[in-house]
């Protein structure tokens, strides 16, 4: 990397995960996310002066999401994003699209937010592990009292309302161990989608799959596909996984390894790329992972181009030995640099377990499942 010029290495941005607050009502115990309990809050000025950056230096794609996420969005007043909505429309819409979406765990969803939810038109994903015993297994308020109910009182106003959202599921060994009325009940809520998020080693939390829970994992992932063809609760990566089998234009990069495509921004102005999850992580070979900081004295945008430059360097070589070693490339563009640091120590790096889990194994479940259909379409009577 030659020049201090951005544009001239970092990809248009398409995804900006903002960070309202990373203070969360929740203690779940698998989260990742360090400062659960800070209550600074982003303001307008980091977002505005981020966004301007962006747009001046070609940088912003013409469709973007802001994904307001981290630690429990709804924290924040709703007014704040209204205005932000609005603003954005207003000084960078144009030509340019913006979809905005909040994911929350809906403890705090009531008539009135649900109400103005609605009249604002923002995509809501909530975080809903399964029947009440198995979601309060690990989401409960800091008093150990598990959140299901509060979580369907919101899911319930939501209805009211005629808001539609998606469900994100963290999967876990207790999923896997009784998962008997998973699908039913997920289903039953009326979500529009479900993702499945399999617990990880990152950050503050470490995960361990051993090979019996490979093989019931397997087991439970063809019951959930199974499932889902027949009923009407659609899975996020089986519908990922058989586009990307049947698609005819070659392997494509994971979102994840492509260097500005998805950007982060803290409450405190700090910007990751690559992995949103980075965002206000440490690890012992890297201290930061924040590539700029928005400085709103300032003005402007300060990189820190050695960082991004060896971040850079070293994603770039994993993704090159995924793809000359690994037989999935086609369907994982490269893997997760989060997952290759946290699991393997090095960005340049290959097999995780999030990618056995993800991947591998989800991939060969959608795969058997279309050769044993094709097997009863050959030997059907005609």
């Amino acid at each position: 990397m030659t020049t201090k010029n951005p544009s001239s290495f970092l990809s248009p941005a398409t995804q900006i995960v903002v960070q309202s607050t990373s203070f969360c009502n929740l203690d779940c115990s698998y989260c990742y996310l360090p400062n659960r309990a800070s209550d600074k809050r982003i303001t307008w000025e980091t977002i505005n002066l981020l966004l301007r950056y962006l747009e001046s230096t070609n940088l912003l794609s013409q469709e973007v999401e802001i994904r307001w996420h981290a630690g429990e969005p709804l924290i924040v007043p709703f007014d704040f994003y209204e205005y932000c909505v609005q603003r954005i429309a207003e000084l960078y819409g144009g030509s340019r699209t913006f979809k905005h979406s909040i994911q929350t765990n809906a403890t705090l969803i009531d008539r009135s937010l649900a109400e103005r939810i609605s009249n604002l038109g923002i995509s809501i994903g909530v975080s809903l592990d399964g029947p009440e015993a198995l979601h309060d297994r690990h989401r409960r308020y800091r008093s150990a009292v598990g959140s299901f109910k509060a979580v369907m009182k919101g899911i319930d106003e939501l209805h009211r309302h005629k808001v539609p959202f998606e469900i994100i599921s963290v999967i876990t060994r207790a999923t896997i161990s009784d998962h008997g009325g998973f699908y039913a009940f997920l289903e039953s809520t009326l979500a529009t989608k479900l993702g499945l998020n399999f617990e990880e080693t990152e950050g503050l939390n470490a995960a361990s799959w051993g090979p019996s829970d490979l093989v019931r994992l397997k087991q439970f992932a063809h019951e959930l596909y199974d499932q889902s063809t027949r009923g009407t609760l659609k899975i996020r990566e089986f519908e990922i996984l058989e586009r990307l089998i049947y698609a005819k234009n070659g392997a494509q990069r994971d979102l994840q390894n492509v260097c500005g495509s998805i950007l982060a921004l803290s409450s405190n102005g700090d910007v990751a790329t690559y992995s949103p999850e980075f965002l206000g992580l440490q690890h012992a070979k890297w201290p930061t992972f924040a590539m700029a900081r928005v400085n709103e004295a300032a003005d402007s945008l300060v990189f820190n181009y050695s960082l991004l430059e060896k971040m850079q360097g070293e994603i770039e070589k994993g993704v090159e030995d995924c793809m000359n070693s690994c037989r999935y490339y086609s369907v994982c563009g490269g893997g997760r640099p989060i997952n290759k640091l946290f699991e393997n120590n090095l960005f340049a790096s290959t097999e995780t377990t999030e990618c056995q889990l993800r991947i591998k194994l989800l991939t060969q479940v959608v795969v058997e499942a279309m050769e044993q259909m094709t097997l009863k379409t050959a030997v059907a009577p005609k």
